[in-house]
């Protein structure tokens, strides 16, 4: 479990630390029994009486902030061992065979168990079992008598009660995480899933309304070229050319948007990107792809190929290159795409990263990927972009 996970969603550990301060009741009940009991036949446990309130005021205190509490431990495991010092001190208080707090010692290796599983549970018991040892013989016991048929078993018993407590959260602490871990990646799947829709929606406003506007607007324009005389019809004529520009501009944006091929697999989309980009610059691209049937998601698609097109963008705009190549495959498990061309290179310690590689960079983190560009000064560049196809690495 990731150590921010329970800061930002403690709700989803709520059952088990609701566990933990029942557990806390229940053993200071046990402990006020106890020490009663002994009070009744004469004992002085006036100051154990003292102890048990004012450990009982401190669970009190942990249960009004247990939301606070929830993110110090994950923060600070110091706070989850300065409890479970205050255990261990307790314990030395009375002989560990008797003492009211044995009970008591025993809850902090929930939380261990919980926030830091094998570690957490394992630790706390060593160190607790360790003190009630220490405890034992602090208060007169001696190694025959530890070792004595009355106190041995118990001594077994009471250390086995630490384990078990401890290692028996491991599993359903896994469980929860692995919960807590779906939902969030359930909810990026619906939070992706909501913005493809919406492009989609806007790509369909786009082409239904304005673009058709401007089509009849055109269409308009040379009905009227042909009934116009020669100084009108230059008027006329620019209007139809502004119109034309807009009307492409928009389908480009609509084509950004959303492209109409993003369900195709991944090597089409790649290829119709490629034509359309050579039909507009005149810049040649040579394709290599070999990624058929790659389980990628339309939103994975749709990163990668505005990835693709920045970097054919800046190689005819910034490199002065007449060919481009553009190569994708599958290898060990990741999927490989460069964008290579062969013109003027720049000096990467030059050049201040602007929107277009920043914009490359964030779609490449989404993919879980990573970009790389190589180049230098004459030698042309380089950008190579690489995604995880394992397990978990579509989120």
């Amino acid at each position: 479990m990731h150590r921010g996970q329970l800061a930002q969603a403690p709700d989803e550990y709520r059952q088990l630390f609701q566990f933990f301060f029942v557990f806390r009741v229940i053993a200071l009940a046990f402990g006020l029994i106890w020490i009663l009991f002994k009070l009744s036949l004469g004992a002085n446990y006036t100051l154990g009486l003292v102890i048990w309130v004012v450990v009982l005021l401190y669970t009190v205190v942990i249960y009004t902030k247990r939301r606070e509490l929830y993110a110090l431990l994950t923060r600070h495991a110091v706070y989850l061992g300065a409890d479970i010092i205050i255990s261990m001190i307790l314990l030395m208080v009375y002989n560990a065979w008797d003492s009211p707090f044995y009970f008591y010692s025993i809850s902090p290796v929930i939380p261990a168990g919980v926030m830091f599983r094998f570690k957490g549970a394992a630790y706390s018991s060593v160190l607790l079992t360790a003190t009630q040892v220490v405890s034992i013989f602090v208060h007169g016991a001696t190694l025959q008598g530890f070792f004595s048929l009355e106190h041995f078993p118990l001594f077994l018993g009471q250390i086995t009660a630490y384990f078990t407590v401890g290692f028996m959260l491991i599993y359903p602490s896994d469980m929860i995480a692995e919960i807590v871990r779906q939902r969030s990646v359930i909810k990026e799947q619906a939070e992706r899933e909501a913005i493809s829709e919406e492009r989609a929606r806007l790509a369909r406003e786009l082409h239904d309304n304005l673009a058709q506007m401007l089509s009849a607007i055109k269409l308009k324009a040379d009905a009227l070229c042909e009934k116009l005389s020669a100084r009108e019809l230059d008027t006329v004529y620019q209007m139809r050319e502004l119109v034309s520009a807009t009307l492409r501009d928009l389908r480009n944006a609509i084509y950004a948007l959303r492209p109409e091929n993003i369900e195709q697999d991944l090597s089409r989309v790649l290829t119709h990107c490629c034509r359309r980009f050579s039909s507009a610059t005149g810049c040649k691209i040579d394709t290599n792809f070999s990624i058929d049937g790659l389980p990628l998601s339309a939103e994975q698609k749709y990163e990668i190929l505005r990835i693709c097109q920045e970097a054919l963008s800046n190689a005819t705009r910034h490199s002065g290159a007449g060919m481009v190549r553009l190569e994708a495959l599958e290898k060990s498990r990741e999927l490989i795409i460069t964008v290579e061309d062969s013109g003027d290179g720049f000096d990467p310690t030059s050049i201040q990263a602007g929107v277009g590689l920043l914009s490359m960079r964030e779609r490449a983190e989404k993919l879980r990927g990573t970009l790389a560009i190589t180049t230098d000064k004459g030698a042309g560049t380089k950008v190579k972009l690489s995604i995880p196809l394992g397990p978990g690495s579509e989120r």
